[in-house]
């Protein structure tokens, strides 16, 4: 309906309203003469209804023949709209030229969208395609969508699949990524147990091979647990691929230290905001530019200006800077106490992240100018390390 609609509106049409004669008659007339009408109805003794410009002409002759008075109620379509505001020929050309820049607009890329991703970042896969000319600004009929999905599946080894999908302005980039495939252990090739740290076994569960240790024996880095070399009954030798759990505990100590009075970083409170606005891929300075001495922490935003909440197709860079300033700083001691635990934490989460933290305890040591942490660790830790058994020929 909403085509048909357009249609009558740029071919023209008339409301009419028709009263006396024979109704009837006239309607047999168009209808013989092909003549169409359309939202016919009656109100009391009068008649309402539309018809195309053309066809009311004709209609005119018919109403005269049939007794029938014929009132015009509206003009609507292109032909009257132009005429009505033909002496405003500044505001045609406005409308013109408005039209005119919107379809150029469609032919330029201002909305991306990335979908599918997970691991990969959406400015990670942006970066992929921006490299290959897609980006905002670009003009889409110039890019060869489909050359650029098999060049970037050919040089990026993170995905599986990429489409890379335009409707109008926008662009809409679906990807997969690649799914790593898991480590393929070696079950057939011979090998022994060994032990990665030196520690004391505390459980151990040999899968395959012939166990050397038990709970409570202490080893040492490089220490033989697993035997893949194995003697049946008969005094044959044979290889085995060794399997085992192997726990062991040890203990390890580090110290971590730091003065009360530190050179830290603090805003001073001065804040530069400096804008771009973004055309046709275009960032245009907002502002005035100036140097910037010192040191600045920078954050960066990026939006759409919207007009009554419509798109406008142009965006504004938001950079906002943030002076920094090397002050001296005296910290109380249980200040400095907190920064230790978190310190604390770090390594744990770094260095100790594959074993597991039984116990833990602190010696304190102050002096007037620093605090410092002598930290005992109790850990646990599968220390059963493969090594191939090589056999000669």
């Amino acid at each position: 309906m909403l085509f048909i609609g357009i249609l009558r509106w740029l071919r023209g049409y008339v409301c009419f309203r028709a009263e006396g004669g024979f109704m009837e008659r006239l309607l047999n007339a168009m209808a013989q003469d092909g003549l169409s009408v359309w939202d016919l109805h009656k109100r009391g003794e009068l008649y309402y209804g539309c018809v195309h410009v053309s066809a009311y002409r004709k209609m005119s002759r018919h109403a005269r023949r049939c007794g029938v008075h014929l009132q015009v109620e509206k003009r609507k379509g292109l032909r009257f709209f132009t005429n009505k505001y033909r002496k405003r020929l500044g505001l045609l050309l406005g409308a013109f030229f408005l039209v005119a820049i919107l379809l150029i607009l469609s032919n330029f890329i201002w909305t991306i969208e990335v979908v599918g991703n997970e691991e990969l970042s959406q400015d990670e896969v942006l970066e992929m395609v921006e490299s290959y000319g897609v980006k905002r600004g670009a003009y889409r009929p110039s890019l060869d969508l489909r050359w650029i999905e098999q060049e970037i599946l050919l040089n990026e080894e993170r995905l599986s699949w990429i489409g890379i999908n335009a409707a109008g302005s926008k662009v809409v980039i679906d990807v997969k990524e690649r799914v790593r495939s898991p480590e393929i252990l070696d079950t057939n090739s011979p090998a022994n147990i060994v032990a990665s740290h030196e520690g004391q076994i505390v459980h151990a569960e040999v899968y395959a091979g012939q166990r050397l240790v038990k709970e409570g024996d202490w080893v040492h880095e490089g220490n033989l647990l697993v035997s893949g070399i194995m003697e049946d009954n008969k005094g044959n030798i044979y290889y085995r691929n060794s399997r085992a759990l192997i726990i062991a505990q040890y203990e390890d100590e580090v110290t971590v230290s730091l003065p009360f009075t530190q050179q830290v970083k603090e805003y001073t409170g001065k804040t530069v905001r400096r804008n771009y606005l973004e055309v046709f891929g275009v960032k245009l300075p907002l502002f005035i530019a100036w140097p910037m001495k010192g040191e600045y922490e920078h954050q960066q935003e990026t939006e759409e200006l919207r007009v009554f909440g419509i798109p406008t197709q142009l965006w504004l860079d938001q950079h906002t800077y943030k002076e920094l300033t090397t002050v001296t700083r005296t910290f109380t001691e249980e200040e400095v106490r907190l920064q230790l635990l978190s310190q604390l934490e770090d390594y744990e989460q770094g260095e100790l992240a594959q074993a597991k933290v039984v116990s833990r305890e602190i010696e304190e040591e102050k002096d007037g100018e620093s605090l410092t942490f002598h930290v005992k660790y109790t850990l646990q830790e599968d220390i059963a390390q493969r090594v191939p058994i090589e056999i000669a020929e």
